[in-house]
């Protein structure tokens, strides 16, 4: 709870547009499947923060999740990170966008199970 109070608190798309639909974008809820959903929080002049929850036990890899743009994305938050008992698997930091015809800017990610992973815009 205190890595996710200090990302909530150092991350201003967190909390800056909770009284509006703006800060908040669907980026994928329709995967049922894989059991996969994805958000973004926005605000304006703020890195956006992506969200991204695998509700299943399998790990997906190569996994491709709409994001809100290119760049350079840093993992900042892993609830797999050995630190909170998980096996520590992960996206090495980071990813950097990809453009993708059917879907936009996008991330190939590893997605560890049973976890939310939190992503910024460097």
């Amino acid at each position: 709870m205190r890595d996710l109070n200090t990302l909530f608190r150092a991350q201003p798309a967190m909390h800056r547009e909770d009284h509006s639909w703006q800060g908040f974008e669907w980026m994928d809820f329709a995967d049922n499947r894989a059991s996969v959903l994805g958000f973004a929080r926005k605000a304006p002049d703020c890195a956006p923060v992506l969200w991204v929850f695998n509700c299943t036990p399998v790990p997906r890899h190569n996994y491709s999740m709409r994001c809100p743009g290119p760049g350079w994305w840093r993992e900042v938050l892993n609830t797999d990170a050995g630190l909170y008992g998980g096996s520590n698997l992960g996206n090495d930091g980071g990813r950097e966008a990809f453009h993708q015809d059917n879907k936009g800017w996008c991330l190939s990610l590893t997605l560890p199970p049973l976890a939310a992973l939190a992503f910024t815009r460097d």
